[in-house]
């Protein structure tokens, strides 16, 4: 029988930034003698890794995979009953493990519980990528609500039943799993109490535009089409407007609805906001542009 207690796995793009991250990971709380560090990465690279007493497994992939299959191979090797995702350009304080195992070993009914993600500067582009893309990781209160992927703790048996990360999304690979757990029973919980920082290098307008465009365009309405039966109504009439002649006359009007509600969710957040009410609208226009491109491809293709 393993006595790992905790698995991590870290599904790397980006080799040059695990020396830093393994290091935080081996200063954390946890009994670091029990846990594992599992690496899912295109190809092994030679470097010091500090991991204390953590043991270190490398999955060599071959190839870079989109990240939900990059999850799912590396967790397909955690034997600790808590697996924990990092994104490797993320950095975790002492205590995040200990904070999210203890939602999971407190509240019964959790399968998955996330925390905070902030970007390391404080400068205007920087924190306007958090609330452009990043937007779920950046709430000040605990609470239920479904999470994103760059800094998870679930249940690794539970995980398992669900079947991981769906491997064919490109993008919203956490939402579909966070509605599957939903679906099979199973909350998530958002732990506001810690803060994971991450260096997503995001320094200027056109890339955050870009980057919003991308997933938009890589998301579509998949998700939303997935699992209409269960999400609001809001979901419902994307996909009764899905038609790409119809898509705008709803998708570009919500994008700006959703920029409202954000700014006053932000207004506790950053006393900046409302500099980044006219930024925060582009990005939602740019990601619900990718998603009207992506569902013409779609008609184009079918035609």
């Amino acid at each position: 029988m393993s006595d790992i207690l905790h698995s991590v796995v870290i599904p790397c793009a980006r080799p040059e930034r695990l020396p830093e991250l393994i290091a935080a990971l081996g200063r954390q709380s946890v009994e670091t003698a029990r846990m594992e560090i599992i690496v899912a990465t295109p190809r092994r690279v030679a470097l010091e890794l500090p991991a204390g007493e953590a043991e270190l497994v490398w999955v060599v992939t071959g190839e870079l995979f989109p990240p939900g299959r990059m999850r799912n191979l590396g967790a397909a090797r955690a034997r600790g009953g808590i697996v924990y995702f990092i994104d490797d350009d993320c950095l975790p304080p002492p205590e995040w493990m200990a904070v999210l195992s203890r939602v999971l070993e407190t509240k019964s009914e959790v399968a998955v519980a996330g925390c905070r993600v902030v970007g390391v500067s404080n400068r205007f582009w920087p924190r306007c990528a958090d609330y452009v893309l990043f937007s779920a990781a950046q709430f000040m209160h605990s609470g239920y609500r479904l999470l994103g992927a760059a800094s998870l703790a679930v249940r690794t048996e539970v995980f398992r039943k669900v079947g991981g990360f769906d491997e064919t999304l490109l993008a919203s690979e956490d939402w579909d799993f966070g509605l599957r757990l939903q679906a099979a029973g199973w909350r998530s919980y958002f732990d506001a109490g810690v803060t994971v920082a991450h260096d997503h290098r995001r320094e200027h307008l056109r890339g955050i535009l870009a980057q919003a465009y991308r997933s938009g365009w890589m998301s579509g309405l998949i998700v939303q089409r997935k699992h209409v039966a269960v999400l609001g109504p809001c979901a419902r009439l994307a996909v009764h407007f899905s038609h790409p002649m119809l898509y705008p006359f709803f998708g570009f009007p919500y994008a700006l609805v959703l920029t409202l509600l954000q700014v006053w969710e932000m207004r506790g957040v950053d006393r900046r906001w409302p500099l980044f009410l006219p930024f925060l609208a582009a990005g939602r226009l740019a990601y619900q542009f990718g998603v009207w491109r992506r569902l013409c491809q779609e008609g184009s293709t079918r035609e």
